[in-house]
């Protein structure tokens, strides 16, 4: 009887120590998610807005008149385009919408690199 209580006990603490291994592992997940999350925001936001910067260059005029002119292929002539208040265009027809801000391509720009961008937290 006394073998069978300290297997019992056994098997107990070894459940225990299993379910404690779980939370743990879990909860270091989840720190480690939130941590890239915090670092991809960052990165999007740091890029939005270094990408504004560009305003105040002297290719910038040109940069918003291809940008335009990119607007207006995608949406036709008729397309009514206005400078976005953070650098870029954005350009509306009935019904349609294009964003060509400066920062909705930069996040486009962080959005097509995928899987690259995750190296940059990766050991």
């Amino acid at each position: 009887m006394l073998d069978e209580a300290r297997r019992q006990g056994e098997a107990d603490g070894a459940a225990a120590a299993r379910d404690r291994l779980v939370r743990a592992r879990r909860e270091a997940r989840s720190r480690t998610l939130a941590a890239r999350r915090k670092a991809y925001g960052t990165l999007r936001r740091e890029s939005a807005e270094r990408v504004e910067e560009w305003r105040g260059t002297p290719d910038y005029p040109g940069l918003r008149e291809r940008l335009e002119r990119r607007a207006r292929v995608l949406l036709g002539p008729g397309a009514q385009v206005t400078e976005d208040p953070h650098g870029g265009v954005v350009a509306h027809t009935p019904g349609r919408r294009v964003d060509l801000s400066l920062p909705a391509l930069a996040h486009q720009a962080l959005d097509r690199m995928g899987g690259e961008v995750r190296r940059l937290w990766e050991p």
